[in-house]
């Protein structure tokens, strides 16, 4: 296959080889580090190294919430965050409280490191709790869960996807 240069003709090889270590380029198959189904593609985490900036983008993070329902940082984006979510990218955020307080919202990150809120929801099961609402202070995204009176930890979750 020396010289082989697109995928079209590493398929064409494959088959006409019928070398099955080569299948996943077919419709289905699997090269112990990409597996092709019908409907999907599974990346094996130990087969496929991915660039720092891309791992960087999907942060996870536990986080604890007041009892007092006061608003709660959640990211900031300033200083070297600022290098993992850049000017002009999009992120989605998703939350839990740890009790029953489930909420999201898409941003943009515009000049200055500023969030800005396009869209959020929120749904609770948490007794006491009436809204929950994100708001931006400088370059700090935050969360307030009106009528939080139980301290709890959670985890949020921002995935940048431009």
């Amino acid at each position: 296959m020396a010289g082989v240069t697109n995928g079209a003709q590493y398929a064409i090889d494959s088959l006409q080889r019928n070398v099955s270590s080569d299948n996943f380029v077919r419709n289905i198959g699997s090269n112990n580090a990409v597996v092709v189904n019908a409907d999907s593609i599974t990346l094996q985490a130990d087969g496929v190294s991915l660039p720092t900036t891309v791992l960087a983008s999907i942060t996870s993070a536990g986080i604890s919430f007041p009892g007092s329902g006061a608003a709660t940082t959640l990211y900031d984006f300033a200083g070297a965050n600022a290098l993992i979510f850049p000017v002009g990218c999009v992120i989605y955020v998703d939350l839990h409280d740890g009790l029953g307080v489930l909420a999201s919202c898409a941003v943009n990150v515009t000049a200055g490191n500023i969030p800005n809120i396009g869209s959020q929801s929120a749904v609770f099961s948490e007794a006491g709790v009436t809204a929950a609402a994100f708001s931006v202070v400088g370059t700090a995204l935050k969360l307030a869960i009106t009528g939080k009176t139980v301290a709890s930890t959670g985890t949020v979750r921002l995935c940048r996807t431009a």
